[in-house]
């Protein structure tokens, strides 16, 4: 058996941190390497839905220090069915994040047949020569909309009305400079 759970909202995975971190995480370690714990927990995650406080988190980065824990969060349809099939068959635990944003605002055609993504494996989308942007999950397409502006793809101009806000209001805030009085 391969159990997949699902936490309703990724907000309230903290309710069962001790269960995946020292019971589920250790389990392997704790038995030499005689026993494994084949479970993946999925968690829809991510603000920008208008998900208010407690279903707006992130709280991935509490898990990718645990030891004998996987964790992923896929950025595009491809790389969702593919981590999940990867996750699944592996014999350590695994969070799966899925930031909510992505499930209506990214569609892509899949290939037909058999294909996993695996995971620890990073991929480059994209290449440059002045800036290096290491991103994940629903921060992916931001960062691609950061880089070409020009582009028109409607996921892309969508996401883009989405980030506008944000960009103005950090913009519009004016760049004070401490100064000090000699006395």
């Amino acid at each position: 058996m391969r159990p997949v759970l699902e936490m309703q909202f990724a907000d309230f995975i903290s309710c069962a941190f001790d269960q995946i971190v020292n019971t589920a995480a250790t389990l392997r370690y704790r038995h030499g390497g005689r026993a494994s714990c084949p479970l993946v927990i999925r968690a829809p995650s991510g603000g920008g839905i208008h998900g208010a406080l407690f279903h707006s988190q992130n709280p991935e980065a509490w898990f990718t220090r645990v030891p004998g824990l996987k964790v992923v969060a896929p950025a595009t349809a491809y790389d969702a069915k593919g981590l999940l099939k990867s996750a699944i068959r592996d014999d350590n635990p695994v969070i799966y994040f899925e930031h909510k944003r992505l499930y209506r605002s990214v569609k892509e055609d899949l290939p037909e047949g058999e294909f996993t993504v695996p995971i620890g494996v990073a991929e480059v989308r994209k290449t440059g020569q002045d800036l290096s942007v290491i991103t994940y999950g629903g921060t992916l397409h931001q960062a691609g909309i950061a880089s070409m502006p020009h582009r028109t793809d409607r996921n892309e101009r969508c996401l883009l009305q989405r980030a506008r806000p944000l960009c103005g209001a950090m913009a519009s805030q004016p760049h004070r400079r401490r100064t000090h009085r000699a006395r």
